[in-house]
C-alpha cells in the first residue's frame, strides 16, 4: 500500500511539474541551468545530503531525474567536509560523472578525517582523469601531504583554479601553504583570501609555486600584507586580471592608509604590461607602484585619490 502512495505521489508530482513551462525547455538548456545550482556554501557538505547537491535536482520529478542521472558534468563536484563519521556516497557520484574531471570543495581542520575507502575513490577517479578545481579551507599549512587524507593533491597535474581560505597568521610563511601546487603547469587562476587573521603580517620565502603562468590573481588581504602583495605581483607579471580586497574586518584607520605601501621596503615599479583588467577595494598606495600599458578597466576604492588621478591619466583607464 506504502508503495502504491508512493508511486501515484511521483506521478502526480511529475503531471504537474509538466504544466509549467521549465519543463517544456529543451533538454540541453535545462542542464545549462541546472549547472548554475550552488552546491554548497563554501563549507562542504555530506555527500548523504538529499537537500544539496545534484540529489535535490534528480528529486523534483522523473524528467529531471533522468537529466541529472545521465550529466556527468553534474557529477564532477565533490564538495565535503573532512571529520564525517560514515562513508559518504563517493561512489555514486565518481561513477555518474564518469570521465568528467573534477571539482573539488574540501575543509581540511586539524585533526580532521576522512574515511580510508572514500579517499581511495577519489584518489584513484582523479588519477584517471584529474583535479581541474581545488578549493580549500584549512587554518594550517598542509604539511606532510604524504599522510593518506592528502593523497588527493598529488594529482593536481590538471589543476586550472586554485581557491585557497587560509589563515596565515603574523610573519609566517605563505609558501608554506604553497608546496603541494608547485608543478601544476596547467595553473592560470588563483583566489587567495588571507583575511582570517586582521593585522597579520605574513611573508613570502623562496617558492617554486608557478607564479608567472598566472593570467588571474583575486587577493582579500590583511591591510599590513603589503609587503607580501607586492613580493606576489612582482612574481606574477603575465596577469591579465587582478584583484585585492580588503577582509571584512578591517579597520581602516588613517596611519595605516599612509604607511602601508612604505611598509613594502621598495619603491619600483611593478611591470604588468599584459593587466587588462585591475580592481583594488582597499586604501593603498600600490596604484603608484604598477605600470599597466595594456589596461581597459579600472575599478577602485579607497585609493590615495591623487594616485588615481595620475594612474588614469597615465594609462586612459578610469572606472567603468
Amino acid at each position: 500500500m506504502a508503495l502504491q502512495d508512493s508511486s501515484l505521489s511521483l506521478q502526480t508530482a511529475s503531471s504537474v511539474n509538466a504544466i509549467y513551462g521549465i519543463n517544456r525547455l529543451p533538454s540541453e538548456l535545462l542542464i545549462e541551468i541546472f549547472k548554475f545550482q550552488p552546491w554548497d556554501d563554501g563549507y562542504g557538505y555530506h555527500l548523504s545530503d538529499s537537500t544539496k547537491g545534484p540529489w535535490i535536482l534528480a528529486a523534483v520529478c522523473r524528467q529531471w531525474r533522468q537529466l541529472v542521472i545521465g550529466e556527468p558534468r553534474l557529477w564532477g563536484t565533490l564538495s565535503m567536509l573532512f571529520g564525517v563519521s560514515h562513508n559518504p556516497p563517493v561512489d555514486i557520484f565518481l561513477s555518474y560523472a564518469q570521465h568528467t574531471p573534477l571539482s573539488f570543495h574540501v575543509t581540511l581542520w586539524e585533526e580532521s578525517t576522512m574515511p580510508a575507502g572514500a579517499m581511495h575513490s577519489i584518489c584513484q577517479h582523479a588519477e584517471a582523469v584529474g583535479i581541474e578545481n581545488l578549493t580549500i579551507w584549512t587554518l594550517h599549512p598542509v604539511t606532510g601531504y604524504d599522510h593518506p587524507k592528502f593523497r588527493f593533491l598529488h594529482h593536481t597535474q590538471k589543476l586550472k583554479t586554485l581557491n585557497l581560505f587560509m589563515a596565515v597568521r603574523d610573519n609566517q610563511n605563505l609558501s608554506e601553504f604553497l608546496v603541494p601546487f608547485q608543478h601544476c603547469p596547467m595553473l592560470r587562476q588563483v583566489f587567495m583570501n588571507m583575511g582570517f587573521c586582521s593585522g597579520a603580517s605574513p611573508t613570502m620565502g623562496p617558492t617554486s609555486f608557478p607564479w608567472m603562468q598566472l593570467t588571474t590573481l583575486s587577493l582579500i588581504v590583511s591591510i599590513m600584507s603589503m609587503p607580501l602583495v607586492v613580493s606576489i605581483l612582482r612574481l606574477s607579471r603575465n596577469l591579465e586580471c587582478f584583484s585585492l580586497h580588503g577582509s571584512e574586518d578591517e579597520d581602516y584607520g588613517a596611519n595605516e592608509y599612509e604607511e602601508n605601501l612604505e611598509n613594502a621596503g621598495e619603491q619600483e615599479p611593478i611591470a604588468l604590461i599584459h593587466l587588462r583588467d585591475l580592481d583594488i577595494q582597499m586604501p593603498t598606495r600600490l596604484l603608484s607602484l604598477l605600470h599597466c600599458p595594456a589596461l581597459q578597466s579600472l575599478h577602485t576604492e579607497w585609493v590615495h585619490i591623487d594616485d588615481h588621478t595620475a594612474f588614469v591619466e597615465k594609462y586612459a583607464a578610469g572606472p567603468r
